[in-house]
């Protein structure tokens, strides 16, 4: 089945370095690793993203070279067969991670009869293994969306490759680092940076954020009858290529939702956000004192990849709830991209948690921020923006945003109480407090690209994106990164 997954490149043993890169789509292989390889003379292959298969979409590979592309199947897996379980155990030595994190963090093999899932991981894991000791790559770089990334880490660090995610920054926009754990917390950079550039960049940062100049990005949603249409096209090409990969026969239903999945997904999620404007909802902050919590989309790397353990997110608000004094109302905000995972009877189930009160998802979230006593964050941009503000902010899950001094991470969790208690307690830090904090965490990366990929890498963003892995390429080769 898999005999012409792995394809020979001809120039690569004339290559000082090889990357092997898990999980893009051609798109980002044209727009961003291919003007990388120009510029850096390395040779990077491919594991193009597992909905990707041999003569998919011709005109997408243009420009592409077919032989630095190393598929994970060479075609979709109708019926898996039976996993080797002793092998995907063992990817789990002396990691926080599981292989059941691997299948609940993904929004279709969580959704599949569990012995599906688990045989489909059990063939890919042994594809990767496979394909990482054919090309020996120097390093395997990736995302944090989707299984294969996930897997990937643990393979990698089974086969004593190096691997590294990459993480950017949602503001200032256009750095990046590199992780060698599923989660930010471990994200470094490579490569020297004068200490005043990052404390520059940091107080910059900090002026533009506070007067609104620089913000998170946040996509249209279809959250009113104007987005509707805005977002039609992008609908319609999405259903187009959809119904060319049935035709074709290159469905697979362990990476793609059937039509009859997507279109009820579709209008049920429509239907939830416009039924939840009947729900009376905060928009303004009100006059008492409260914490204040932001719920994640789902799926989404930083919540079902980085922190697993509190996915759900019904379950943290009740703890939350249950670790406030009477003194403290929980405002709940609801994500703006993510309104319409949360049905009305859900939204009651939050609404009827003593102490709860539901802010409106187009509620300036920022204005909020500014006059909690708390925030609370499982591992979102939202405990960023708090920290940032100079607020007191309570994390669940493993993140960079610990480099604050006000910033704290819940340990045992039956001392939450004590802990929310302990911070009610003290005064929110001073600006150059805050300051010294986003140095520490900008230290960790190093100008590159923007993740929104809508927009093509400028030239200068694909210099300074090759010259971070030009350093980092020497320090592994060096053998001088601590493993």
């Amino acid at each position: 089945m898999c005999k012409d997954v792995i394809k020979d490149s001809s120039d690569r043993s004339n290559s000082p370095i090889r990357i092997l890169t898990i999980g893009y789509g051609y798109r980002l292989i044209k727009i961003l690793w291919n003007p990388v390889a120009n510029e850096t003379g390395f040779q990077i292959n491919h594991i193009p993203h597992p909905s990707l298969f041999p003569g998919d979409f011709p005109n997408e590979l243009e420009d592409i070279e077919t032989s630095e592309l190393h598929y994970m199947f060479s075609e979709p897996i109708k019926q898996p067969a039976k996993p080797d379980i002793s092998f995907l155990e063992s990817l789990e030595e002396n990691e926080k991670f599981t292989i059941h994190n691997v299948i609940l963090a993904d929004e279709h093999l969580a959704k599949l009869p569990y012995a599906e899932s688990i045989a489909y991981i059990g063939m890919a894991s042994k594809q990767i293994q496979r394909i990482l000791g054919f090309y020996r790559p120097n390093v395997a770089l990736s995302g944090f969306e989707g299984w294969h990334n996930s897997l990937a880490m643990l393979i990698c660090k089974k086969m004593g490759v190096h691997w590294y995610g990459i993480v950017y920054t949602p503001i200032p926009k256009g750095l990046f680092g590199f992780s060698s754990t599923n989660n930010s917390s471990q994200t470094r950079a490579f490569g020297r940076l004068e200490n005043k550039v990052v404390e520059e960049l940091a107080r910059t940062s900090l002026v533009a954020f506070s007067e609104g100049a620089e913000k998170v990005f946040v996509p249209h949603v279809e959250d009113s009858l104007l987005n509707l249409l805005r977002l039609m096209p992008n609908r319609l090409r999405n259903l187009k290529n959809k119904f060319r990969i049935i035709v074709s026969g290159k469905f697979d239903r362990f990476t793609h939702r059937s039509f009859r999945e997507s279109f009820s997904d579709y209008v049920g999620r429509i239907w939830n956000a416009f039924s939840s404007r009947k729900m009376p909802m905060l928009r303004e902050p009100p006059e008492c004192e409260y914490s204040f919590f932001a719920l994640h989309m789902q799926p989404e790397m930083g919540i079902d990849v980085w922190a697993p353990y509190y996915s759900n997110q019904l379950w943290v608000v009740n703890v939350i709830a249950r670790s406030l004094p009477p003194t403290q109302k929980l405002l709940v905000k609801l994500h703006k991209i993510d309104i319409g995972r949360w049905n009305y009877s859900e939204l009651m189930r939050l609404k009827s948690i003593p102490a709860v009160v539901l802010v409106h998802d187009s509620a300036n979230a920022t204005e909020f921020i500014k006059n909690a006593n708390i925030v609370f964050s499982i591992q979102g941009t939202v405990a960023y923006e708090a920290a940032m503000l100079g607020r007191k902010v309570i994390t669940f899950g493993e993140t960079m945003y610990q480099d604050f001094p006000n910033v704290y991470k819940v340990g045992v969790l039956e001392e939450l109480p004590s802990l929310v208690r302990e911070i009610l307690g003290i005064d929110n830090p001073a600006p150059e407090k805050v300051q010294q904090g986003l140095t520490k965490l900008l230290s960790r990366f190093r100008p590159g690209v923007f993740n929104n990929w809508a927009l093509a890498p400028s030239t200068d963003q694909i210099k300074n994106f090759s010259r971070h892995i030009e350093s980092m390429a020497e320090q592994i080769t060096e053998n001088r990164v601590a493993k």
